[in-house]
């Protein structure tokens, strides 16, 4: 199980929701208040509804979780970036995955070409 507080940034939210699945979150929270309940708890014990609620906004706001909300895509990495295919492309797409989680405004081809060019000069 999980636990949440409210001091959890939105960043956590969203590496919450990504790390769950968008299709079991909903879900993990239902188990979570069934737990609730038969431990003798309030069903929205532990923040549940908070918790929900802080995921329905970043639903509402459209927030990058998968590779596929990102501004670019392989093929631009490639582009921008040169060299063949392989590993080292999906490392770079999932830094910038986690870097667009930490902070959704990264998410431009601009910003993140820009990162991806660093990045591949360092591989």
């Amino acid at each position: 199980m999980w636990s949440y507080v409210p001091a959890w940034s939105d960043a956590a939210v969203r590496r919450f929701m990504r790390r769950v699945g968008l299709d079991l979150v909903d879900d993990l929270l239902r188990l979570r208040q069934a737990d609730n309940v038969g431990s003798g708890w309030a069903p929205e014990a532990g923040g549940v509804r908070e918790l929900a609620d802080r995921i329905a906004e970043q639903r509402r706001l459209g927030a990058p979780l998968a590779l596929a909300d990102l501004a670019v895509n392989g093929d631009d990495v490639l582009a921008a970036v040169g060299g063949q295919p392989g590993p080292w492309l999906g490392g770079i797409l999932e830094r910038l995955l986690e870097s667009v989680i930490s902070d959704p405004g990264r998410n431009t081809p601009e910003r993140l070409l820009g990162d991806a060019r660093a990045w591949a000069a360092k591989r």
